[in-house]
């Protein structure tokens, strides 16, 4: 009974072996497929590492032509439309945006011909020079789609479709890779600057703690006006770039306002500053041949006067916490103020809270008070005959760490001395008005 059985047992059994193989080679289709377009999707438009292009050349079209090269110290050049330094950063950041355009799929056989792609005359060109050689894209039409750019590469004749996001971030113009900065020396460790204003000059040198003036007086610079103003300088950015034409008959000349030179080791550069109605133009020494348009700039922020950036303190370096002892002296009377611990005493009697607030508010004030102007011979002030006071200060290990007068004139307002011993009007009267004595 069971042989009429064996060859129906036989064809099922051959049925489900043939089934589980078919399942098996579809399972591998599937997969190698998948594999296949993963591989296809990684795969960059143009192969090629960033740091090693030494120069490019993109063509928008024919409308616009862009070119820059790698200089021997590692820095860009724009070459063309016009020469001019080219930003490190925007330049590396458009090489890495080209590396990772991304392959979307190939698109051979969806047309016949380069034309059909816009790639016989691509909207956009890019060659690439490396020590090996050079390489190239090609962007032609979007596809109708819209998801993506036709293109084609040296690296294959094959025409594919690449991401349209990364296309779209590419430089479309030569002020996209310019380097904006105006004075770039001021940020490297400068050690001398000139400023030259009108047929004025002064020359400040950098010191351990700070600024000093060395021309045409030998004083301390504001260390926070110094940083606020190299600050400034730093952040100065120009508006447009572009060459300097020869002017036609009906131009003017633009007026000069004034330069700095800064020097940073062995290297050193000049900046001029120029106006042209309301429009401050700057000419960097390292390229005479190029304007860079400061719009609105104000050029006493660009070229400040020697006052401004003088230290105007009356004392120098001495915290009110580091004070210990405060000597006034006024009409043949000594008032001697001495620290106890959070109080102070009075001609060795301790103060009240309030009093002894008072004398710790007045050195804050002392620490912060800067002077108003110069004062060439304070004799001529004519100075009240008891409005002077001479006041000491005294630190930790009792010696003397400032020292300066103070008076009330009936020509010159109250005025004083520094601690290096320079007569200046105070411009404020709170300084003796609030002088902790009775």
């Amino acid at each position: 009974m069971l042989k009429p059985l064996v060859p129906t047992l036989g064809l099922s059994l051959l049925l489900v072996l043939l089934w589980l193989y078919w399942d098996q080679v579809r399972t591998w289709s599937v997969k190698a497929s998948s594999q296949a377009n993963e591989t296809l999707q990684a795969k960059p438009a143009l192969a090629f590492q960033p740091a090693n292009v030494k120069a490019f050349r993109i063509r928008n079209g024919q409308k616009q032509f862009i070119a820059a090269r790698m200089n021997e110290d590692r820095t860009w050049l724009l070459e063309i439309p016009f020469r001019a330094p080219a930003d490190a950063y925007a330049v590396e950041s458009a090489l890495s945006i080209l590396s990772s355009v991304k392959t979307l799929r190939p698109v051979a056989g969806e047309a016949a011909s380069l034309t059909d792609f816009g790639l016989q005359e691509p909207q956009i060109f890019i060659e690439l020079e490396e020590a090996a050689g050079q390489r190239w894209l090609a962007v032609g039409k979007a596809s109708p789609r819209g998801d993506g750019y036709y293109a084609r590469s040296s690296q294959g004749d094959q025409v594919v479709l690449v991401t349209q996001k990364d296309i779209r971030l590419l430089p479309q113009t030569p002020g996209e890779l310019l380097d904006l900065r105006v004075v770039p020396l001021v940020q490297d460790p400068l050690h001398t600057i000139e400023v030259t204003q009108g047929g004025n000059s002064f020359r400040l040198q950098a010191t351990t703690d700070g600024w000093a003036i060395l021309k045409p007086l030998r004083t301390r610079a504001d260390r926070h006006v110094m940083s606020e103003w190299l600050y400034r300088l730093t952040a100065l950015r120009a508006g447009k770039v572009y060459p300097k034409e020869p002017l036609d008959g009906g131009s003017e000349e633009p007026s000069r306002l004034g330069a700095i030179r800064l020097s940073a080791g062995n290297v050193s550069q000049s900046v001029e500053f120029f106006r042209t109605g309301r429009t401050v133009l700057a000419r960097r020494s390292d390229h005479p041949t190029l304007w860079y348009e400061l719009a609105g700039q104000d050029a006493s922020v660009l070229l400040p006067d020697m006052f401004s950036l003088r230290d105007k303190h009356l004392i120098t370096e001495i915290e009110p916490r580091s004070v210990m002892a405060l000597e006034i002296q006024h009409h043949g009377r000594v008032v001697r103020l001495v620290r106890l611990g959070a109080g102070w005493a009075l001609n060795s009697l301790p103060l009240s809270s309030d009093r002894a607030q008072s004398v710790e508010r007045w050195l804050t004030d002392l620490n912060l008070f800067q002077w108003s102007e110069p004062l060439g011979d304070p004799a001529r002030c004519g100075i009240l005959g008891e409005s002077r006071w001479q006041v000491s200060l005294r630190g930790r290990d009792g010696q003397t760490v400032g020292r300066l007068q103070i008076a009330r004139t009936t020509l010159c307002g109250d005025v004083g001395t520094t601690t290096r011993g320079d007569p200046v009007k105070l411009g404020d009267t709170r300084l003796i008005e609030q002088l902790p004595i009775d």
